[in-house]
């Protein structure tokens, strides 16, 4: 037999009973498609301060986000800040939400608006008030579009300044299991390659026992030096492989044949290795420091913040390079090669040459 279920709304839910400020307006769909559109192919211009005009918050964060955690059930109530740091007066003509979202209500205390707008004086700061509240765990975002005129308002020279607000509601669980490292985005500048005068360090007492008993003595088998042009150009995207196939993509999409099955898989190893070489590089940490380690003056302690969750099980032996922050961008920078001694939480101890 089926089952009637009702489903509530969060975003209907939220709304009822609520009438918005006189500053919450929202736009007309045709009019929120304009300036969607202008924001797709000019962000920074909508972002950033004009003619004097700046807008801030206790919980910005970049790029015109304003970001704050939201407990379920807690009202969050904080300043906008409009400051007008030019020589001469800029009228505020009004402020709107390209899309009203439910939890978020703003107050003012002039209730600026097109029909009363509010001339800013040089250095003059005004505030708007935001507040927010729900019952629910999500995300909650909304973009609020300020408008302002030159002057008195009588030039028509009119700019926007747009800023994107949002609430995150997390349950106890989720913060209990968000991640302790900050996270990074993918950087370009991993795929050149480091060149590096090596200081070897101190290996921890006993190291040489961890390594296995090999039956089979294997060669050394280095990715020949064409293969990193080739990744460089493209050459294993699927439009190149399309487009201009050679001999080494043929070789990758054909099927295993036992006569070439050897030269398939030196390949497909050697495009992991390097591979390799890319993803260990996204671990690098830049200005750090390290403590000697109290009890024994010869190890160093490095934090690594993260350990436990996305990075490389770090072991006893293994070994880290360090260079000087002064030497990054150095043509023969000098690496010392830290063994690992020992891993304590997010720290590490590390044995370096004296």
């Amino acid at each position: 037999a089926w089952k009637n279920s009702v489903l509530a709304d969060q975003w209907l839910a939220s709304r009822r009973g609520k009438n918005p400020a006189q500053g919450e307006q929202s736009y007309s769909r045709a009019q929120a498609r304009e300036i969607i559109q202008q924001l797709k192919s000019n962000r920074r211009e909508f972002i950033c301060g004009k003619n004097g005009i700046q807008i801030t918050t206790e919980h910005d964060i970049s790029d015109g986000r304003i970001r704050f955690p939201l407990p379920s059930n807690e009202e969050k109530i904080f300043p906008i800040s409009i400051k007008n740091t030019s020589n001469e007066s800029v009228t505020f003509v009004q402020y709107k939400c390209l899309r009203r979202m439910g939890i978020f209500s703003f107050h003012d205390e002039c209730s600026v608006s097109a029909s009363k707008t509010l001339l800013l004086s040089p250095g003059a700061v005004y505030d708007i008030e935001v507040r927010a509240l729900t019952a629910f765990y999500g995300y909650f975002p909304v973009t609020l579009v300020f408008e302002f005129m030159k002057g008195n308002g009588e030039t028509g020279d009119g700019f926007l300044i747009v800023r994107f607000i949002s609430a995150v509601s997390n349950s106890k669980l989720a913060e209990d299991l968000a991640p302790t490292s900050k996270y990074v985005p993918y950087q370009r500048d991993l795929l050149k390659e480091v060149e590096r005068i090596e200081v070897d360090g101190i290996p921890p007492i006993g190291s040489s026992s961890y390594e296995l008993e090999r039956e089979v003595p294997l060669g050394y088998f280095p990715p020949p030096l064409h293969l990193k042009d080739s990744i460089s150009s493209g050459m294993f995207s699927k439009d190149k492989m399309k487009k201009n196939p050679t001999s080494q993509s043929n070789l990758l999409t054909s099927i295993i044949d036992f006569n070439r099955y050897n030269e398939k898989f030196h390949l497909l190893l050697h495009l992991e290795e390097k591979q390799m070489e890319i993803d260990i590089r996204k671990y690098d940490q830049k200005k750090q420091k390290m403590e000697r380690h109290p009890r024994d003056k010869h190890l160093l302690i490095l934090e690594v913040p993260g350990v436990a969750e996305n990075r490389p099980s770090v072991l006893k032996g293994d070994h880290l390079f360090v260079s000087l922050s002064e030497e990054s961008e150095a043509p023969e920078k000098v690496s010392y090669k830290g063994y690992v001694h020992g891993v304590e939480l997010e720290k590490v101890r590390l044995g370096f040459s004296h």
